[in-house]
This record gives C-alpha cells, structure tokens and sequence, in this order.
C-alpha cells in the first residue's frame, strides 16, 4: 500500500519551512533600479572610441620551459602555415584567389590593392560568373574587368552600359543584376590608382601600399576566426628591413633564407669545412653555451642542452635524421647553430666526455673513454687531426657503395619542379613545326586559320591483302557475324593479334577498326583454354581486362563484347564505380571491362588478388591517356602489368606521335608495332585549324563563337551535319544560344531548321 499523503507532508513543501535555506544574494552593492532613471545613460565625453576593447586581455597559455615570446612566436609561425594553406587552397574559380588569377593576365587593367576592394572584386566575379558561364578563370576575369571599365567610364550612360555590358556578356543581364553591378562597381575605390602612380613616375607597388597576404574566400566570411589570430598586413617598406624580416609575410617565397639550400649537411663540402671547430676550443659547457645563446631560462636551457647531448651521442641517427631532431628541438629557428653542431658531432660529443671525465674522475677517467672514443670510429678527435675530420665530411656527403647512404642532398641536385608534368596534353616538345604539303594559311580578322587538305586514299595495291574471315577457325568466326573480310588495318595486323603472343600497340585514325584487332587478340587467349576435340572451353582458367577511358565507353564496350563473345559461352561484365560486382560474379566473368582508376584500385588492394592472378590478356584503349593528367594511373597500371610474364599487354590508340616510347615501355617488339597514318582512314578528313589573335580572353571567347557560327552556317547551307564539341554541359547551352542568337540576328535560319518545322518556331 502506498503511503498516504496527510497534511503533515504537505507542511514540508510550504514556503515557511523552506525559506531559510535559501540563501540570499548580497545586493548591498548593486543600485536600485529606481535609482538609475529610466533612460540610458550616455558614455559620450566620458571614453575614447579608439579606447573600446582596450581592457581586453588574451591569455596565451605557456607551456613548461617556455617563455611568452616563444609562445607568440609559435603562434606567428602556425598563423603563417595557415594562411599560405588557404592561400594556396583553389576556389570555386579554378585558381587559388584572385590576385593570383589576375597576377599574369596582361589583359587585365583593374587589381585589387585593399582588403576591402578584394572582396568586392570576389562578389564582382561571382555575380559575372553568372553570366559567363563555365569558362577558364582567365575568360571570367577578362570580362569582369571589361565590365568594371564600362562601369568607371562615366562619359557613358546608364542604358548604353547595360547595352555594353550584356556585349561583354554575351547574354542579357535583368536590371536588378545590372543595379547590383553598378552598386558593386562604385565600392571600387582603387581603380586606376596604379595608372596614375605610374604617371607620376612612381611605382605603386612602392609607394607604401598595404597589401594583405593572408586573406581568403573563407576568412573573408568569417570562417576560423576564433582559431587563429587576425591577418596581418605587411608594407613593403617594413618588408624591406633587415630587422623585420622574420616577422614578414611575403607573398610566395618559403619561411627560409635565401640560401636554404647551403643548410642541408652535405649539400657543401666547403662550407662545412669552415663550420669545422676547433677541437681544443670545445670543453665540457661548450655545448650548453651555445644553446645558452638562444634560451635564458635555467630550466629550458638544461632541458635543451641534455636533450641536445643525447642527441649528438646516439649513433644511429644518421646526418639527416639528426638535423631534423635537432631543428625540431630549436623549434625550427636557429638554424646556424644546428649546422654547426651536425657538423662537428664527433668533436662536441667526445671532447665533451672526456673534459668532463678528467675534471671528475682522473686519468683513468679518461683512458676508459678515450677507449670508447677507439672503439667507436672517432679516434681522429683524440689524435686532433683536423684533415680526416674533413675527409669525414666527405665520406658522409658522398654515396657509400653497396647501401642506402644516409645522405640528406646529393652533390648532384635535381629540380623536382621542372620536372613536374604540369602541362598534361598541352605540352608541345617540338621545336619547329612544320606544315602538311598542300596546307595553306589565311589571315582573317582577329583569327588566322590552316587549312589542310585531306590526304590521298590509300590505293588497294598500298593496302595489301584482304584477310577474309574464312581463314579464322570455324569456332572464331562467330566473333565476326556479318562480316565477309577483315579490312586494311586489320589485315596488316591479323597475324600478330592472332597467331602471336608478342605485346601488342595499334596506332590508327578513329574508325579504322581498332576494336576488331582487340577482338582478334581476345580469339587468341580463347583458343589457348579451348578444347580441340570436345570444343569446350575451360572458362574458370583465364580472364581478360579491357580498359577504357570513359565510364560511356565502358558500357558501350561492354554491350558490344557482350553480343560477340556469346556464341562462344564468355561472359561480359562491366567494373565501374557505378558498376560494382561480388567475387562470384567477378569468378563468373571472362571478360572485365573497366576504368583505369578503377582496375588501379583493384590491383592495388593486398587482399584476394585470386582472380586478377588469372589475368591473360590485358587491352588499353586510348592510351596515348599517357600524356594527360590521368597518365599516372594508366602508367602505374602498364607497370604493374608487365611485371607478370604471362599477360599479354595490348595498347590501342588514334593519336600517338611518339609511338616508338610508348612500344619500348610496353615492350612491344617490331613486328608487333603497328603506325597507320591518315591515309589509312576510312573517310578522307579535311583539317582546319583556327588560331585566335584577339588579346583580351574574352574578346577571343566572342571570336571563337563567331568563327564557330560561320563554320556551321558554312556546312549547314550544303546540306550537311555539324557537331560541335565543348568542355561542360553548362557551356553547351550558352553556345546553342549564341548560335541560335546569331542565326536569328543573320536572319540564316533557314539554313538550320526546315521552313514550318516545329524548331523553327
């Protein structure tokens, strides 16, 4: 039974008998609130407002052996990684921020200078993005820029800007869009301040302007703000000091000397040479002076300089793992003087010892370590002979023959930069170009354009002779329904697809027939696992990887081998990010059609690696890919490929100049080296290349529309198709509206669209 709740228990939750142990607050200090009136009281007169937040004090917490002025250099230091990390961060743009996207653009007139203006000019460059499109970096600051000198030309007015602004922009631009413009064109305050400067014959950038290194897109907005102190903003005249020089920021340039690279032990023979010591001037607090001149407090200084001993004495750090713990221990500052005790280690560690041994314990002291001091190499010291310290320097500057030598530089150095393969395609390693016969150049205004002729077709006798599929075994021919004979190209290398197990690389134009030599080298691993009398084929003993570039590709190539291998009881499955498969399904499949991310990532995972052993035949379409930013992968791929004896590798592609490099990577001997120039291609092909003159990147992105509507009212007028290609789905639209703006504007429709047909409504 529960208790009952009587009166007496309601006596314990009354105010009376729980009054008194509250305890009251001491208000004998506060003011009433009648006595403050009733309206607020003014600070005016009574405080500076260059005083508000004076009072306000940040505790920077020390650590133990640690002083304030190296905790607020720690700070500085990390404030440094973190703004050249944002700094070096790419935006939304493609470009790490916009000084830098701006920086070497001769086109562009308008720079930010102030902190203020920057972030302006980024809304500017937002609000054009809009209107440009999805366009380089380079096309999007031209045009804003273009747009921003329209808006400071004040000779002009309000309705021819828009006018040339939707110009500029190639599209219409509604008035509060054009409102919003004007408004953000007017908050440029800097404009023209260079020119005027440089008018004046003096130089902006010397002129004493404020620049702010540290700020980005993401700070601007208030992101890490309580995580790091505020940015700094360096003038170039303290910049220029020799006294502030370790607290600037510098744009670009790394938070070493100059001469950073004469620090590395053993990058300079000579130098460590002067940095030799004295053997006799080293005593038993040699060391701890040195550090004494960078640490004042006691205990950091004995902290510091046991640690530093120990560091010196152990044996198995090698030259460069010794400079890093040493950096590390000086807290990446006094370089100096961990050269100097690199340098002359041996000197420091066994001078030290043994004046130290006969100050405390005699001579038998120091017999026992000058013992050690035999026993450990270091004899030279105890002798004072200075030449083999040197040629000890040299022996661990130079490469030590049958190891790994614990050198930190090499006296030979390589700039890793220049050899960084930044330009992807791009890259253009000749030196002289030299034109097709019967290509002629024609100059046109703002563009100048080569035209070169399609080659002669290659004649029946320069061909050779038809393979016709009746020379395949009955069982492989299959593979080929419809088909009466193999054409040229797939002639030429029907013997080493078919009846070789050589490496293989095919370079011919698009539509000479690759995809049926990949088929016959398939034929090929097949006819090794089938039975010649029972006809079966052993499928669980092989399989076969097709690599394409494009996860399209992929499916299109799947569904293709998939309907031709059929017959022959092989089955066909795609392996994309999208495409996944389970190993049964994997075991199941003869045929992997694939990414090269994708098989990379495959090939790389350490676990069961069963059915990638059973790999026989390997096939890179598209492998010129070599030399694009995906060439890595394909490379690590080709590598990883050839160090199995029994894969056949087989490399497809339409353009391959340098053919012969790419044969000797794959290891593809001569007569399995297949090169079919443009006469081998099925339909004759007329080139024209156009190369715009224009400045301004936006005034080429007008141009190269312009060229591209003639071309196509060019072919349309004859009846014929066009396709034009571009980088984005977004840049698809914008040049189907310019096109079709123009055509309208031409009154050229009808050479597009068919009178009374739907599109021309």
């Amino acid at each position: 039974m529960p208790e009952e709740f009587t009166e007496e228990h309601k006596k314990h939750y009354q105010y009376a008998g729980n009054s008194n142990l509250v305890l009251p607050s001491d208000r004998s200090k506060s003011t009433r609130r009648g006595d403050r009136g009733k309206d607020a009281e003014s600070l005016w007169g009574k405080i500076d407002s260059n005083q508000m937040g004076s009072n306000i004090r940040r505790h920077i917490p020390v650590k133990p052996g640690k002083t304030i002025d190296q905790e607020l250099s720690k700070l500085e230091r990390k404030h440094r990684r973190h703004t050249q990390k944002q700094r070096d961060k790419p935006s939304d743009l493609g470009y790490k921020d916009i000084l830098a996207a701006t920086e070497n653009s001769s086109d562009v007139v308008y720079r930010p200078r102030t902190r203020e203006t920057r972030v302006v000019w980024d809304m500017m460059l937002a609000l054009g993005k809009k209107f440009v499109g999805d366009q380089t970096p380079e096309v999007l600051v031209s045009a804003v820029d273009e747009v921003l000198g329209v808006m400071k030309n004040e000779e002009t007015r309000d309705v021819e800007k828009k006018k040339l602004v939707e110009g500029v922009f190639g599209a219409k631009v509604p008035e509060t869009e054009f409102s919003r413009i004007m408004q953000l064109a007017k908050q440029i305050t800097d404009y023209g301040d260079k020119e005027e400067a440089e008018d004046a014959g003096v130089d902006a950038d010397e002129a004493g302007i404020a620049v702010v290194f540290g700020g980005s897109d993401s700070e601007d907005n208030g992101e890490g703000a309580g995580d790091e102190p505020a940015g700094f903003v360096v003038d170039d005249d303290d910049a220029s000091s020799d006294s502030d020089s370790d607290h600037a920021v510098e744009p670009a340039q790394p938070e070493t000397d100059e001469d950073d690279e004469h620090m590395v032990v053993g990058s300079n023979i000579a130098q460590q040479t002067t940095l030799r010591l004295d053997m006799q001037s080293v005593d038993a607090f040699w060391l701890q002076r040195q550090v004494a001149k960078h640490y004042d407090d006691p205990e950091t200084l004995r902290e510091k300089t046991a640690l530093a001993d120990q560091l010196l004495a152990n044996s198995g750090l090698g030259a460069g793992e010794l400079e890093n713990e040493l950096a590390e221990l000086f807290d990446y500052e006094h370089f100096d003087t961990v050269q100097l005790l690199v340098t002359n280690r041996d000197v420091i560690v066994w001078s030290g010892r043994l004046a130290r041994a006969e100050a405390e314990g005699g001579v038998e002291q120091r017999r026992m370590v000058e013992a050690q001091a035999r026993a450990a190499g270091a004899g030279w010291v105890l002798d004072g002979d200075n030449d083999k310290a040197n040629k000890s320097a040299e022996a661990e500057a130079a490469p030590q023959a049958g190891g790994a030598a614990d050198v930190y530089a090499p006296q030979t150095e390589i700039d890793l930069e220049a050899l960084a393969f930044a330009e992807g395609g791009r890259l253009m390693t000749n030196e002289r170009w030299v034109a097709p016969p019967g290509a002629n150049k024609t100059l046109m205004p703002g563009y100048e354009e080569i035209r070169v002729p399609a080659p002669e077709p290659l004649s029946a006798q320069d061909g050779g002779p038809r393979v016709p599929i009746s020379t395949l075994p009955m069982w492989a021919q299959a593979a080929f329904p419809g088909v009466s004979e193999l054409n040229a190209v797939q002639s030429r290398v029907y013997a080493a697809a078919f009846e070789s197990d050589d490496n293989m690389l095919i370079c011919a134009p698009t539509g000479a027939g690759k995809t049926n030599c990949a088929a016959l080298a398939m034929l090929r691993t097949v006819g090794q696992y089938r039975d010649a009398v029972t006809g079966r084929v052993d499928l669980s003993a092989f399989k076969m990887v097709y690599v394409a570039p494009m996860k399209a590709l992929v499916s299109e190539m799947a569904a293709a081998f998939a309907k031709r291998l059929e017959p022959l009881g092989l089955r066909v499955a795609e392996l994309t990010g999208d495409a996944q498969l389970t190993k049964a399904q994997i075991a199941d499949t003869q045929l992997l059609v694939t990414t090269p991310e994708k098989w990379d990532v495959v090939t790389r995972k350490g676990g069961d690696a069963s059915y990638t052993r059973l790999v026989r035949l390997a096939i890179i379409d598209e492998i010129h890919l070599l030399h694009d930013d995906r060439g890595p992968v394909v490379e690590a791929l080709a590598v990883r490929l050839k160090q199995s004896s029994h894969v056949r590798l087989v490399g497809l592609s339409a353009t391959l100049p340098n053919y012969e490099d790419v044969a000797a990577f794959l290891r593809v001997p001569k007569h399995a080296l297949f090169h079919f120039d443009a006469r081998w291609r099925p339909c004759p092909l007329q080139m024209e290349f156009v190369g715009l003159t224009d400045a301004k990147h936006v005034r080429r992105l007008e141009r190269m529309d312009a060229v591209c509507y003639e071309k196509a009212r060019r072919e349309a007028a004859k009846g014929g198709q066009v396709l034009v290609f571009v980088h984005s789905r977004k840049e698809t639209v914008r040049t189907a509206q310019r096109l079709r703006d123009m055509a309208v504007a031409d009154a050229a429709t009808d050479a597009f669209v068919r009178a009374g047909s739907a599109s021309a409504e």
